[in-house]
């Protein structure tokens, strides 16, 4: 789900194709991200909340993302 991503502790996830999302005070939340603006549209603690708001909401065109937490080691590949 995050192949290609890489985050920057200065608030951001940079995408390989160079798009950087602006993801400051979303640090260990799940992001519902607009593919369109790349701006976050819904944020939330869990999956299956932040599914709830996507759907509530009608959100079309979205990718959801973790945003790491500051320091936080990533994990890469299949585990």
């Amino acid at each position: 789900m995050l192949s290609g991503w890489r985050y920057r502790a200065a608030g951001s996830i940079v995408i390989v194709e160079g798009r950087q999302l602006k993801v400051a005070g979303y640090e260990g939340m799940l992001v519902a991200v607009d593919r369109s603006s790349d701006a976050v549209v819904a944020a939330a603690e869990t999956p299956e909340e932040l599914i709830r708001i996507v759907r509530d909401k009608q959100l079309q065109n979205t990718m959801i993302v973790r945003v790491p937490r500051v320091g936080e080691p990533l994990r890469v590949g299949l585990g």
